[in-house]
This record gives structure tokens, C-alpha cells and sequence, in this order.
């Protein structure tokens, strides 16, 4: 069973390493970066690429990426972020 977890509140949470040991359900997530596709790893690493969308080499030369990742939450979310912020 998938923990709720609001996305905010875990990207301040005062317990990092609470997201590698009980899992979080992901819609959250989803609903706030719509142009991604999520998932998990088994080692519980967050990926996200993008959906429908195939970046070009320039694109890609300005420091957008195809697809992210990050162990823990809110680094996630900054990587994400960082990459809206850029188009």
C-alpha cells in the first residue's frame, strides 16, 4: 500500500530518507508536472521523462534532459523544477 504524501510537506520534511523506506504514491506528482511520465525504480529511485516529447540536440546543449532522476524526493522535485524553469 502506497503512502500519501504531499509533495510540499516531504520536500521540507525533516526525515530525508522517510521516501527510500516506505514508498509515496506518485499522483501527486503527476498532477503538478504533466508533461512527465513517472516511475520508480526497485532501489526506489524517482525517474520521470518526458512525455511525447523528443528533445533535440540543441535543446538538449542548453541543459534541458530527456529524463531525470534522484534517490530521494526533494531533489527530485528541484531537478524537475530546474527543468520547467528552462523553457
Amino acid at each position: 500500500m502506497a503512502l500519501w504524501c504531499p509533495i510540499d510537506k516531504l520536500a521540507k520534511s525533516s526525515y530525508p530518507g522517510l521516501m527510500s523506506t516506505v514508498g509515496c504514491d506518485l499522483d501527486e506528482v503527476r498532477d503538478r508536472f504533466p508533461a512527465w511520465v513517472f516511475f520508480r525504480s526497485d532501489a526506489g529511485a524517482f525517474y520521470a521523462t518526458r512525455r511525447g516529447e523528443r528533445l533535440s540536440f540543441e535543446e538538449i546543449g542548453t541543459g534541458l534532459q530527456q529524463t531525470v532522476c534522484a534517490d530521494e524526493l526533494p531533489a527530485f522535485l528541484a531537478l524537475l523544477r530546474a527543468q520547467e524553469a528552462r523553457r
